[in-house]
């Protein structure tokens, strides 16, 4: 199929990813899970919040790669001597009321943003609904960036590196683009086409961009921009993920840490016991 965006198999996640890069990631995850605030008594259980800037580390330390210094590039990781980089994304899963991952899409991710320069008139043509107007000025946008660092690198590859984040695991989704197949990108009329109804259209659904059984992609008005939206199970279905379980690593006690503090006087024994348990975890 000719999509700009490929998901990687399985196996060629493992060619990527050995068993050192899985080590660094799972040491990373306990570090965040022993930094997430201790739950109280009367507290549900919350979801585990990464910093994407913490993210994007993982992906340096575990992967031997470079970060490219720098708020607005394309870029985030670079592997010069391989000729590749990566944008790395975090995103989470939808869950049911028993943490399930249900067939919703989930949360975005931008793919191209809005800058003053690119972005003009969009409003207008969202209100004469000039539906190809709009996606090939977008994906022009969306072509200029990626061009822009393939020249500048000297780059071969360009991928994307997606952590997933669901209550029990954590998934590495990852993507490879190719830019020639942006000439097979048309509009999905049949799901932009709704908004006539309610008198207007607040996004432009694209087709063979990615593989619609697996997610999605859209110019959405409001922010102005070109947004990525994953289908998680339809993903875990198929194995195109590396796991890494958190749920083990999690303690289902609630704590009143002022209870600790007056039993113990001090917080140190009882953070060295909570880490020496995480870290020891095999």
């Amino acid at each position: 199929m000719n999509y700009v965006l490929r998901p990687l198999s399985k196996a060629e996640l493992e060619l990527l990813f050995n068993n050192d890069a899985k080590k660094v990631i799972e040491f990373f995850i306990k570090k965040s899970i022993f930094s997430q605030p201790e739950r109280a008594v009367w507290e549900s259980i919350k979801k585990i919040q990464i910093p994407k800037e913490h993210i994007e580390d993982w992906v340096v330390q575990a992967l031997w790669v470079s970060w490219v210094w720098a708020g607005s590039y394309a870029v985030d990781v670079i592997n010069e001597k391989e000729h590749r980089w990566a944008d790395i994304k975090m995103l989470a899963t939808k869950t049911d009321d028993f943490w399930n991952i249900t067939n919703a899409e989930s949360w975005e991710a931008s793919l191209a943003q809005k800058f003053k320069w690119t972005w003009a008139n969009l409003d207008q043509l969202f209100e004469e609904w000039k539906y190809d107007e709009i996606k090939d000025g977008r994906i022009g946008i969306y072509d200029k960036k990626m061009q822009n660092v393939i020249k500048d690198k000297n780059l071969e590859h360009v991928y994307y590196i997606i952590l997933l984040r669901w209550d029990k695991s954590l998934y590495i989704v990852w993507m490879e683009s190719y830019e020639e197949n942006l000439q097979y990108v048309s509009v999905d009329i049949e799901r932009t086409s709704w908004g006539k109804h309610k008198k207007s259209v607040e996004s432009v659904f694209l087709s063979w961009f990615i593989d619609d059984k697996l997610w999605s992609t859209k110019i959405y008005k409001a922010k102005k921009r070109l947004e990525l939206r994953i289908k998680p199970k339809a993903r875990i279905d198929r194995w195109l993920f590396l796991e890494f379980p958190i749920n083990k690593y999690l303690s289902n006690t609630e704590i009143n840490l002022l209870e600790v503090l007056k039993a113990e006087h001090n917080l140190d024994d009882y953070w060295i016991r909570e880490a020496t348990k995480l870290f020891k975890w095999e």
